[in-house]
């Protein structure tokens, strides 16, 4: 499975390991979407994706692991799509 940030026509791969709802995605996700949480503020991701404001920065610091359930949460809330797939 691969997890796959998609905005417009750009995508960058950040998992090759099977992915499931739990499973911990790379820090690669992290700095894809750190632009787009910057828009709108660390606060306002957390209150739109009801991730708590202290988990997204220590994710987006590399000092935490971020779920596939967490990181689709967190796209939805920052209107961008992110892509688990089986290969």
């Amino acid at each position: 499975a691969m997890a796959t940030i998609i905005t417009g026509q750009a995508r960058a791969f950040t998992r090759e390991r099977p992915a499931r709802a739990g499973a911990p995605l790379t820090d690669t996700l992290a700095k894809q979407l750190a632009p787009y949480v910057a828009l709108i503020g660390q606060s306002e991701t957390a209150r739109r994706s009801g991730v708590s404001r202290s988990m997204i920065c220590r994710w987006l610091n590399g000092k935490a692991s971020l779920s596939v359930s967490r990181a689709e949460k967190i796209a939805r809330a920052l209107n961008v799509s992110i892509e688990v797939r089986q290969d």
